[in-house]
């Protein structure tokens, strides 16, 4: 979408012209000052770097000097004997003199303590386990371990170690020094500067010394900004601290030893001068933007203000409400002229929009969400028989003929909520006459809520509803008897036939009057169905042949409880025309079944199915045996069959296709496409 400046607003493009002049100043302004803040961060880090380094060159003189130390001691023969018995006494005289010591102890290479000022010390499996003592046994220097706890003194400690050698040079032992971390944390950190924290880190990534809080944080493991430093020999970072406050860090390691420097200061601090400029300098600048921004939207308000008037105006009719005119509000020349000819303009579409509504057929209202008329038309006068000046003063209620008024309300609240509405009633005329309406309403927002509806006089129409209905009815009822008079002439002319039957004495002829019995019950059946259901274009054919292969099946049956009857018969929708045929064909296929499938009392199966084939128009119909099955010359004797012609007959008015499927059994499949009932005529 492609961005215009002359559709936005003329207040708008004030004060964006107003951004744009200042921005690029402000946003200088604010280079400035993030420069001499990033400058800031610069010199506190090279600061930072300097107190971890003096620490760091602090350790390592300390550990330095004690190695010196150590080496001296671990030369002197009472040492180099490794013999438990005669420790060398000098070894608690040190310790005695040195407090931040907690013990010395020898132990051989296989861990055994040959020698300790103190008796309470690692037993010698333990010993052997320990990472330390491990890296101190393949060491050939001095080596500092990794912070625990002792179990002499209870107490974190770190132990420095050095090799015991004999006069070969061979090692044979080591001299370790386990040192109190808490006592070599006050020395260390003695002469730490305000507001510079700094933690050593061993090895293992464990608080060893701190300049702030060591009981609580020596022994803990490191800050994330340790980790997300790890294998960086030096450099700076920032992050959160142990504390949790964010902070400025420059980090080193300590010579020989490994163990890391971390020297921290609050972020808060180091830029408390950096950020009080800083926020002075945002201040001023926002200030000087926001006051020019409320100069332009001042000096645009006086422009706009008329134009606004006018747009509210030009809203409001769009919504609908003619009624509205624009107000006259003093600003430019030009804007004033504006609304007197939209005023202009506006009286006199209101003139033509009422003449068009009193030439419109129909009546019209104009409602409030009370149902208060505000505005009708000649034509609605002329429909009630009351004055423009008495239905203003009336409500839809009172108008109103067939609903209550709490239902005439509840109504309305209804339309309300859908929008529009299109319903049939009944209003009552100022002479107190009713007449049918219909009527149609809108729903519109404007004005606090309106309705807008139109209101047609029905009662030609449902006069002449009125004598169409009683005209079916008529029509229904002469149907019925029709269809009622013909099933009863059947079933005499069915009587006459059985009478006639039992005259008889050839079996041939007895045959013959027997088959036409059933044909002509089967049409009786559907007139019946026909009679019994009030529906007269529609068949179920489904329902119609289980009622006539029932009674045709128990009817011609011989044989009882020798033959079974099986129906599988879907619902479809058929013609009479269609109805007929069908009936005829289950009739003359069922009698075949019986007459010729099941000699000798063969017992076995009739079965009538009826299937829509893939949900469509075309219909299945098949009536099969399990008897003898067809005979071998049934094509020569299909000529001659009358039953066999009329069932072809019937297949051909159905304009079907008949098959007739292999043994065993006899199968008759008669297909053929279900026309569309004509619409149903209902018995009223």
């Amino acid at each position: 979408m492609t961005f215009r400046f002359s559709r936005l607003s003329i207040r708008t493009q004030l004060i964006l012209l107003v951004v744009i002049a200042l921005v690029p100043a402000f946003a200088a302004f604010l280079k400035d000052l993030l420069d001499e803040r990033q400058a800031a961060r610069a010199a506190v880090q090279a600061q930072l770097k300097v107190h971890a380094e003096i620490v760091a060159t602090r350790l390592g003189a300390y550990f330095n000097r004690n190695d010196a130390v150590l080496g001296r001691l671990a030369q002197r023969p009472q040492v180099r004997l490794l013999d438990a018995r005669h420790c060398d006494p000098i070894l608690r005289e040190y310790v005695s003199l040195h407090p931040e010591f907690t013990n010395v102890v020898v132990r051989d290479l296989a861990g055994a303590n040959e020698c300790s000022v103190f008796a309470n010390t690692v037993p010698q499996a333990k010993a052997l386990t320990l990472p330390w003592f491990a890296r101190a046994l393949q060491s050939n220097e001095v080596l500092v371990s990794d912070g625990f706890v002792g179990p002499q003194s209870g107490r974190w400690v770190a132990v420095m170690s050095h090799p015991v050698r004999d006069d070969a040079g061979k090692p044979t032992g080591l001299l370790l020094l386990p040192t109190d971390l808490l006592q070599l944390n006050r020395e260390m950190m003695a002469s730490a500067p305000p507001g510079v924290t700094f933690t050593v880190t061993d090895l293992s990534r464990k608080i060893v010394l701190r300049s702030a809080d060591p009981e609580q944080w020596i022994g803990q493991p490191p800050p994330a900004i340790s980790s997300a430093t790890q294998g960086q020999a030096q450099g700076y970072a920032a992050g959160g601290g142990v504390d949790g406050v964010r902070r400025l860090f420059a980090f080193t390691q300590v010579p020989k030893v490994g163990w890391r420097v971390v020297a921290g200061m609050r972020e808060d601090e180091a830029f408390a001068a950096v950020n009080a400029v800083f926020r002075r300098g945002v201040l001023i600048g926002s200030g000087i933007l926001l006051l020019a921004c409320a100069l332009a939207w001042w000096m645009a308000r006086a422009m706009v203000r008329p134009i606004e008037s006018l747009a509210r105006t030009v809203e409001r009719l769009v919504e609908g409400d003619s009624t509205v005119r624009a107000p006259l509000v003093h600003g430019p020349a030009e804007v004033e002229a504006v609304t007197l000819g939209l005023n202009r303009m506006l009286h006199k579409s209101e003139q033509r929009h009422r003449a068009l509504l009193d030439t419109v057929m129909d009546g019209f209202w104009l409602a409030d969400t009370q149902g208060r008329l505000l505005e009708v038309n000649d034509t609605y006068c002329r429909m009630s028989g009351y004055a423009e000046d008495e239905l203003l003063r009336m409500c839809i209620a009172d108008l109103e003929a067939v609903e209550t008024p709490e239902r005439a309300a509840a109504h309305l609240q209804e339309v309300m909520a859908q929008g529009e509405d299109r319903f049939e009633t009944a209003h009552r005329r100022k002479d107190g006459s009713v007449f049918a309406v219909e009527v149609s309403v809108q729903f519109r927002s404007l004005e606090g809520g309106r309705l807008v509806v139109f209101v047609q006089d029905i009662s030609k129409r449902k006069r002449a509803e009125e004598e169409l209905r009683s005209s079916l009815l008529e029509k229904v009822a002469l149907l019925k008897e029709v269809h009622h008079r013909v099933k009863n002439n059947l079933q005499v002319i069915t009587s006459l036939l059985r009478l006639e039957t039992g005259r008889s004495v050839v079996p041939d002829t007895r045959a013959v009057l027997a088959d036409m019995q059933g044909r002509i019950r089967s049409m009786a059946l559907l007139h019946e169905s026909l009679y019994r259901s009030g529906t007269y274009a529609a068949v179920d054919l489904g329902a119609y042949l289980r009622q006539l292969a029932t009674q045709a099946f128990r009817t011609q049956l011989t044989q009882h409880g020798a033959v079974r009857l099986e129906l599988d018969l879907a619902s479809v929708k058929v013609g009479m025309d269609q109805a007929t045929p069908c009936g005829l064909l289950v009739n003359e296929l069922i009698s075949n079944c019986l007459k010729h499938g099941f000699p000798d009392a063969r017992g076995g199966e009739v079965r009538v199915e009826l299937h829509a084939l893939d949900g469509g128009p075309q219909v299945r119909l098949r009536v099969s045996d399990t008897g003898v099955g067809l005979p071998a010359n049934f094509e020569q004797l299909r000529g001659s069959s009358l039953g066999l012609q009329v069932v072809a007959d019937l297949t051909g008015q159905l304009d079907g296709t008949l098959a007739i499927e292999p043994g065993p059994g006899a199968a008759f499949v008669v297909t053929f496409r279900a026309d569309e009932p004509k619409p149903p005529v209902q018995d009223a």
